[in-house]
C-alpha cells in the first residue's frame, strides 16, 4: 500500500466550506479512480505543539505506486486540483510512504 498525506493551510479568504469541497472532492475519486483504497480527510487534532502547523489534511491510499501515478494524471483529480485546490490553499505539504 502507498499513503499520499496532502496538509495544508487555507487562503485567509477561503472559508470551511472550501475545505469540505475539496474532501468531498477528493472523496469521490475513490469510486472512480480503481486502485484507491481508502480515503480520510478531516480538520487537525494538533495535540503537540509545532512551529509550522497545518489546519487540514487528507490521505489516500493506494493499492501501489502506479495507481497513484495514475491518480495524479487523471483528468478528474487534475481538475478538482485547479478548481476546488489551487485557487485556496495557500500552503500545501504532501508525503509519500509505502507500508
Amino acid at each position: 500500500m502507498l499513503h499520499h498525506i496532502v496538509l495544508f493551510n487555507l487562503k485567509l479568504s477561503a472559508s470551511e466550506a472550501h475545505a469540505e469541497r475539496i474532501y468531498r472532492s477528493i472523496r469521490s475519486l475513490k469510486d472512480i479512480i480503481p486502485g484507491i483504497d481508502s480515503v480520510s480527510s478531516d480538520q487537525s487534532e494538533r495535540a503537540e505543539k509545532r512551529s509550522r502547523k497545518y489546519d487540514y489534511g487528507f490521505m489516500v491510499t493506494f493499492l501501489d505506486r502506479n495507481t497513484r501515478d495514475a491518480y495524479l494524471e487523471h483528468p478528474l483529480y487534475r481538475e478538482i486540483k485547479k478548481e476546488f485546490m489551487l485557487p485556496y490553499i495557500e500552503e500545501m505539504l504532501t508525503h509519500d510512504f509505502c507500508s
